[in-house]
């Protein structure tokens, strides 16, 4: 996963050791991102833990496998995801709650656990997540470098919270939504108490690449949500929901090992002009060019040429100058989230570097200091910038759709 565009979500981790929704957890929570993820036997080697029953799943069918971590390790893990959330407040996703009614917090995956409770707390199901994907056996599978913890709250909430029929990535390749996501295993933190209900994992095996409801399902299979329960399944392939969480509160640790797609097509334009020529456009000509490989392609390891290109020319100017680089304070650019984070970071330095040029030292109060344009002036000329990379994204994709 990336780094973050935005000094409002850019914090690694919270104290108590959850991911913000940042475009680094946004792009791990859409399984799009591959640049700074590792191998899985990395994985397991840096979060070292005894081999699993983890296998490969087969024919459209999940691999369920009881006792995978024991009871304390759950207890404990379970017990601090709830104080976490209890103290975060509504942590549902605000554009997909049409379809899904969970809280969710990114927690990485690696690093240090010490002075964070929850990443202590879930330490063993972190391990045991690594060793499984491991286990698998696949060699060109990539472990991401933050798993996510989901809550289905049937008790806080009047509703009861599910999650509608889906797939962890698109059916068919080159299909819209498509992702990396190729095995998904996913780890029950706990199960229902009695008098509660739902919490299941409907399976719909068998169904057909455009089903999307499970009619065509050859059988419908509900897992029940179980502590320690270590369910994996392929996820291109499995259609599969949670049903409806009525009076008791669900916690669960997902984990999705994921796979190379086919390069976008900025490829060719990279052989024609030479992976060096991006270095030298801006940043608005590389959210063009970030805009037409998402309409027209794919993007190479997860990161798009024109966003690598960003995170190269920063990287540089980290090295030359000490202070000035970061990301942008504002908002505007992260609203419909359109264009990749490093692109964010190089534009809000080429304005500051530009602010500086044009208004230079002046006095002030007898000192000799900057002056820079209020930020009301700056939102503005970033928001008449993004709406015309965002005009161009319209303009662009009307074509493709011709």
């Amino acid at each position: 996963a990336s780094s973050s565009a935005a000094d409002a979500s850019a914090t690694s981790a919270t104290a108590e050791g959850a991911e913000e929704e940042s475009d680094n957890a946004r792009a791990a929570r859409l399984g799009k991102q591959l640049a700074e993820c590792v191998p899985c036997a990395e994985a397991a080697r840096r979060l070292p833990c005894p081999r699993t029953a983890a296998r490969r799943p087969r024919d459209g069918a999940p691999v369920v496998i009881d006792g995978a971590l024991d009871q304390a390790a759950c207890a404990e893990a379970c017990a601090a995801a709830l104080a976490f959330f209890d103290g975060a407040g509504d942590r549902r996703i605000a554009e997909q709650q049409l379809h899904r009614g969970d809280d969710v917090a990114f927690v990485p995956l690696f690093g240090e656990d010490e002075g964070s409770p929850l990443r202590q707390a879930l330490g063993p199901a972190r391990r045991l997540l690594a060793r499984a994907a491991a286990d698998i056996g696949d060699a060109d599978l990539l472990v991401p470098e933050v798993a996510q913890l989901a809550l289905y709250d049937g008790c806080k909430r009047n509703l009861k919270p599910g999650y509608v029929a889906h797939r962890d990535n698109a059916s068919t390749p080159g299909a819209a939504g498509e992702n990396y996501r190729e095995v998904t295993l996913l780890l029950y933190l706990n199960g229902a108490p009695p008098g509660a209900s739902g919490g299941e994992l409907r399976s719909y095996v068998g169904a057909e690449p455009s089903d999307l409801d499970g009619a065509t399902a050859l059988r419908v299979d509900d897992i029940q949500p179980r502590a320690g329960r270590l369910v994996l399944f392929e996820s291109r392939t499995l259609l599969h929901a949670v049903r409806p969480v009525g009076l008791w509160r669900r916690v669960a640790l997902s984990l999705w090992c994921l796979k190379r797609i086919p390069n976008d097509r900025l490829s060719p334009l990279t052989d024609i002009l030479g992976a060096d020529a991006f270095q030298y456009l801006d940043a608005i000509s590389l959210a063009r060019l970030a805009a037409c490989a998402r309409v027209f392609g794919k993007k190479k390891d997860g990161r798009s040429l024109c966003d690598a290109a960003a995170r190269q020319q920063l990287s540089a100017l980290r090295e030359e100058f000490l202070t000035g680089v970061k990301s942008i304070d504002g908002m505007d650019w992260l609203l419909y989230r359109q264009i990749p984070s490093w692109i964010y970071c190089l534009y809000d330095w080429e304005e500051s570097s530009a602010a500086l040029g044009r208004w230079g030292p002046v006095d002030m109060f007898g000192d000799r200091g900057w002056t820079f344009r209020r930020k009301e002036k700056e939102r503005e000329k970033r928001k008449r910038a993004v709406d015309e990379i965002r005009h161009q994204i319209h303009i662009k994709g009307s074509r493709a759709q011709e």
